[in-house]
């Protein structure tokens, strides 16, 4: 019980000031539309290997394979 309530303190102190403080009042900055694109991109593909991950199971062991039977050069 020890080892929580120390470590609530220090998640605490992370999370305060960016939940409990005023912010600056400086505006955000937009990012560009190629930043913005590869974000969702990988958005989505987080969101898809989470929900199948058998997938990239079966891909990897796949791509193994075939570098497997590659011969050294």
């Amino acid at each position: 019980m020890k080892h929580r309530a120390l470590s609530l303190f220090y998640y605490v102190r992370v999370l305060e000031p960016m939940y409990l403080r005023p912010s600056a009042g400086k505006p955000l900055r937009w990012e560009s539309t190629g930043s913005r694109f590869a974000l969702v991109g990988l958005a989505i593909g987080t969101l898809v290997s989470g929900v199948l991950p058998q997938e990239w199971v079966l891909l990897v062991t796949h791509a193994t394979s075939l570098l497997a039977a590659v011969p050294p050069r």
